[in-house]
């Protein structure tokens, strides 16, 4: 009977220890799940025998009577219960608000691929004609990127030197870049995929 009491008090450590592991690592959810399997007063006692690990708000003055200690071991484990469970449901809390934001976001992905859909099925030439303009404006830009890096590569002791080359650098090839490539996004986006064949 001792002999199984000992394996389930070691069983209920390790438990623990893990939790305290994974709390350590920010993982509540494992923590959690350990914590869940022990006992809360078995809980107080272990958190009580290992207290010089943790802050010294919860640490024991052992120079107190051994029922006072025993009475402040068991509050400060019971306090530790209680903070460790509601760093657990705050992160829990952190959990749902983030799985619900990503929820949103993919329902507003979706709603914007189908309305893209639908477009491209009412007009499915000027979608194919997009793509066709995407494929050649991005040859474009492939050019103009080469025509950059020339430039840079020709200028680069005056670029790292002068702020005046710089700024005319930038105005000079800045704002065409830019346009060019929301052209070329736009045109790429409005031509990706096809139309569906009842459309086309």
């Amino acid at each position: 009977m001792r002999h199984n009491w000992n394996r389930r008090n070691n069983r209920y450590k390790l438990h623990f220890l893990k939790a305290y592991s994974f709390l350590g690592r920010g993982d509540y959810t494992r923590a959690s799940i350990r914590l869940s399997l022990i006992p809360a007063q078995l809980v107080a006692y272990l958190m009580a025998q290992e207290n010089s690990q943790y802050s010294p708000i919860f640490r024991i003055d052992v120079s107190a009577e051994p029922t006072t200690g025993a009475m402040n071991q068991g509050d400060a484990g019971l306090a530790m219960v209680a903070l460790m469970r509601q760093m657990i449901a705050n992160q829990e809390r952190q959990n749902q608000m983030l799985e619900q934001l990503v929820q949103n976001q993919l329902g507003a992905q979706k709603q914007r691929t189908n309305e893209l859909q639908q477009w491209k099925d009412a007009n499915p030439r000027l979608a194919r004609a997009c793509r066709n303009a995407a494929e050649t404006l991005a040859k474009v830009q492939t050019s103009f990127l080469e025509g950059i890096t020339d430039e840079i590569a020709d200028n680069e002791e005056n670029l790292t030197d002068g702020d005046f080359v710089l700024n005319e650098f930038i105005d000079r090839f800045g704002p065409r870049m830019a346009h060019l490539n929301g052209v070329l996004q736009v045109l790429a986006q409005l031509g990706s995929g096809t139309p569906n064949p009842m459309h086309g």
